[in-house]
Order: structure tokens, then sequence, then C-alpha cells
């Protein structure tokens, strides 16, 4: 059992957002946004197959250099489920063609297996799409809605933090004075996030309301978890190498002696580091991400979309190439 203990987190960020907000791709429709969850936007549909929608990223599709072999897609606050004759979800080409090249994790994923995607509420595949040039998802049936729809890459800490880690359950939405007769009253202007749009349920939950067990014929859908969590975590001991890139630039040349040529190198849109893939896609904290404290727990109460609730990162050196880091990590709606 998990009790909200955090092990070795993962963040997932949203790549096709941070390449729009680097300029460097348009963003046409609202659904490719993190939040809000509450796009009715449909699909398009493939031409000459039927019953066969994808995600509209025109005027281009999503460029597959965002990816990498960490990549994976999220579909919040949809409807999907195979009971509704939606009988697949696929990582496509930009032609509608299955990617063999594509590797699905099923270990991995939440709430969509094998290509299928069972229940309605949020779903997770994980794949490797490095390389591919066109990017888009797939579903089968009748045409769908959803809330977003996040395709991007995650990032796995190289271990868990430090004992001395803080969970916090926020409740700030709601505000109490004393009259002069000392009665208290309060007025609440939250306790928790909105419902997702399509799914009918609140944030993170998966199935549908009409198969749980309803006290007094109540809706179930409006009975959700309250509070605002919130992390404080350290990290100690933590090499260079899994924080910095060996080349923190997009790209870099070598002079040779018969010109300028183009070198291959680990640079900050593909090294595997937590500031080239947490930290720069994020445009250092102002985006928002897929927070899952422990990454090996897929239950559907182990995400939050989340912000880093700090200024500046400071990374202190303890020993030759090694560092330590403190993170305050906020949910957000």
């Amino acid at each position: 059992m998990a009790y909200q203990n955090v092990a070795t987190p993962r963040f997932y960020i949203n790549a096709v957002e941070w390449a729009a907000n680097s300029g460097a791709y348009t963003i046409n429709r609202p659904y490719f946004r993190t939040l809000p969850v509450s796009s009715n936007m449909a699909w398009d549909h493939f031409a000459g197959q039927n019953n066969s929608w994808y995600f509209a990223s025109t005027p281009s599709h999503i460029p597959g250099w965002i990816f990498t072999n960490k990549s994976f897609v999220a579909l919040l606050g949809h409807g999907l489920s195979m009971g509704d004759n939606y009988q697949e979800a696929k990582v496509v080409d930009g032609a509608g063609i299955d990617m063999p090249q594509s590797t699905l994790n099923d270990i991995e994923s939440v709430n969509w297996d094998n290509n299928k995607i069972p229940l309605p509420g949020f779903s997770i595949a994980h794949y490797s799409l490095g390389g591919h040039n066109e990017v888009n998802v797939k579903a089968g049936g009748v045409q769908p809605t959803v809330g977003s729809v996040i395709m991007g890459t995650y990032y796995d800490m190289p271990n868990s933090p430090d004992l001395s880690l803080t969970l916090t359950r926020e409740y700030g939405g709601s505000k109490s004075i004393e009259t002069k007769g000392g009665h208290t009253l309060t007025n609440t202007y939250y306790t928790k996030p909105p419902k997702w749009k399509n799914s009918g349920r609140g944030a993170w939950e998966v199935g549908s309301a009409t198969i749980e067990n309803v006290v007094s014929g109540g809706d179930v859908g409006l009975l959700t978890k309250s509070g605002r969590r919130i992390w404080d975590l350290s990290f100690s001991y933590i090499q260079d190498s899994d924080i910095f890139p060996d080349l923190s630039n997009t790209g870099y040349q070598i002079n040779y002696p018969d010109g300028w040529t183009e070198a291959d190198g680990n640079t900050i849109l593909n090294d595997d580091t937590f500031y080239g893939q947490v930290i720069h896609r994020t445009d250092g904290g102002a985006l928002p991400f897929i927070f899952q404290p422990d990454g090996t727990n897929y239950k559907p109460d182990q995400f939050a979309i989340c912000k880093f609730d700090m200024d500046s990162f400071k990374f202190n050196q303890v020993a030759v190439g090694v560092y330590s880091v403190k993170l305050k990590i906020r949910e957000i709606w």
C-alpha cells in the first residue's frame, strides 16, 4: 500500500505546450493545453477511414523532435470507454497509420491497456517516440471529446528524496469570521479541484458514476477528494550528469579543417537530465506539469497537475560533481 508515500518521483512535461510557448510550434486547439481541463472540442475525422478520429494539430502535425525515448500521452477528462464503442487509442503518424516502431508500455500505463481505454476519466500511456516526424493519437468509435490532451516527455528523478520531506493538504479556500455575538461564519470559495468536463467525475477519478454504490441515490460524481497537495522535497547527492546536460545549448558545431560541421552530442534537448527535461521544458516552472510522487505507483490518486512554487532553483555542491537541491511542488487547477 502506498498511503501517499513519496518514493522516486516522476515529472510528466507537456512538450507541445512548451514548444508553443517557445515559439517553435503553433497551438490552434485548446485541448493541447494542460489547463483548464475543460475542452469539449471534438476530434477531426481521418479521411477515408470510417469511425477513426484524431487530434487535429494543424497547421502542422506535432513535430517529432520534441519527443524522446521517454514519451507519453495523457488524456484528461475524457468520456472514452470500451463500453461506448471506443475500441482503441493509438499513437499514429500524420496520415493516421499506426507506428509499428512505437512501443507501448502496458505495465506503466493507467487506464490504457493494449491500445484499449476501458473506463472514462483519464488515461496515460508511455511510449518510445524518439525520431518520428509527426505524431497524433487516433481513436476508433463515435466522435470523442476530451478535456486536455498532453503529449510530451517524462523524467524520473535518479533517487528518492531525503527522509525530511513534507506533504501538506492545504485548505486555503475558506475564510472564517466571528460576529459580535460570537458566531462563526465561514465563506468557502473552493475546497477541491473542479470537475473535469466530459468525464462527469472529479479530477483524477476513473470510472463511471453509474456503476458506483451511491448512498441515498446521490451522484457519486460530486464526491471527490478535497484539498490542495503541496510537496516540500530535498534531494541530496545527485550526480551532475543527472542534473545538467552535457551541453546546455540546443546544438553545436565543431570547426573541422574542411569547414563547419554539426556534431552529435547530448544537448539540452536530448540529454536525460533534470534541468534539460524538467526545468527547461517548463520554462523555469512557468508551465504546469503532471507530478507523480512515486513513479512506480500507478494508482489514480498518485497524480497531480502542479507547478514549482519557487522563483529559482539552487543547486548546492556537496562534493565534487555531486549536488543537492530543494523543491517545492504545488498542486494547481
